[in-house]
């Protein structure tokens, strides 16, 4: 699969878990991210940690329904 295709793959992953991971306990984003790992480690990359800032920012950026790029007004994580 050419890095193009993961790209897409993994932005229609997120669109399908979205709802659930928004709506999501602490179990639901342990399982997420377990999943999410286990993928990483079949092509060598390092595993990742849940960041409950960019939980937050992210949560706080589609709360408001617009489909579009944050232009950096979600902090840190927004790309300004």
């Amino acid at each position: 699969m050419t890095h193009f295709a993961f790209k897409i793959a993994y932005f229609f992953l997120a669109l399908v878990a979205l709802p659930q991971l928004l709506a999501s306990t602490d179990a639901i984003s342990k399982e997420a991210l377990t999943g999410h790992n286990s993928f990483r480690a079949l092509h060598g990359a390092s595993p990742l940690t849940w960041n409950k800032d960019l939980a937050a920012a992210a949560e706080s950026w589609v709360s408001r329904c617009v489909f579009e790029h944050s232009g950096g007004e979600v902090g840190a994580f927004g790309g300004k």
